[in-house]
């Protein structure tokens, strides 16, 4: 049995191999969990707020709010899939995310464990919106790809930060080198030696050569999935036509019959 790391860390939502009303509804909660992950950072925001206490109405209203969804999501989930015990070893985290809700009951101060909480209330939103994102990273080697310029881009900023005097530290120089990378290049932290400027250089040829290949594999994966649905579609039509042409055969069939027998007669 294959495992995947939404399995290992309890996230799995439902599983591929469900039938298709529990597939369709898991489907349909990944609209509401967006809401969610929004709604759980303005949690994080009323609270960092000056005068904002634990206490906070508001602060609660949201923690209920995260608490119910996921309470509603696991009971219609359960209801709607097959293999129950399944779903539930595949999806623990929501378990623990329900148990760490039960601090909302007790009168007792639980700032930190919900902090926990919406952090984990994230990360399982986050992994059970994933698929879409799976598939785009395992088209053309995508992922490969974005790990290899993660590497580039942490030895990029540490070296920039050795190399040029304006740049005091690797979090700095990592910061540059992403603006730098993607292109942005908000001018806020700049190379000032020669040698890290021709680094620079090098460094922006090299980005916008992997916004070209960015750019590219998207493209290519929604060309691909407009071309999966037309062959659906041509495929359907076919099995229609084949379908008519048996019935036009049983039709002729049976036209022959009767007027056989009319001759016969």
């Amino acid at each position: 049995m294959q495992l995947s790391i939404s399995s290992v860390i309890g996230l799995a939502g439902v599983h591929f191999d469900e039938n298709p009303r529990a597939r369709r509804l898991g489907k349909l909660l990944e609209w509401p969990m967006l809401m969610i992950a929004a709604i759980t950072v303005m949690a994080w925001y009323a609270e960092t707020r000056p005068g904002a206490t634990p206490s906070d109405g508001r602060v609660t209203l949201i923690d209920w709010l995260i608490w119910g969804f996921f309470l509603a999501e696991t009971l219609i989930l359960l209801w709607a899939v097959d293999n129950r015990r399944r779903y539930l070893l595949g999806n623990w985290c929501n378990l623990l995310i329900l148990s760490g809700g039960l601090l909302l009951f007790l009168d007792i101060p639980h700032t930190g464990g919900l902090r926990v909480l919406r952090l984990l209330a994230i990360l399982a939103l986050l992994m059970n919106m994933s698929v879409s994102y799976q598939r785009l990273m395992e088209s053309h080697n995508l992922g490969n790809t974005l790990v290899v310029c993660f590497f580039i881009l942490l030895v990029s900023g540490t070296l920039m930060a050795v190399i040029d005097p304006n740049i005091e530290t690797p979090l700095d120089g990592l910061w540059w080198a992403w603006v730098t990378i993607t292109t942005v290049g908000y001018g806020d932290i700049v190379p000032v030696s020669t040698a890290g400027r021709v680094f620079a250089s090098v460094l922006i040829l090299m980005g916008i050569g992997l916004v070209s290949v960015l750019t590219a594999t998207i493209s290519a994966l929604f060309i691909q999935q407009d071309e999966e649905a037309q062959n659906q579609r041509l495929i359907e039509q076919e099995h229609r036509i084949e379908a008519l042409e048996e019935q036009l055969h049983r039709m002729e069939s049976k036209l022959d019959q009767v007027l056989d027998e009319v001759r016969q007669r």
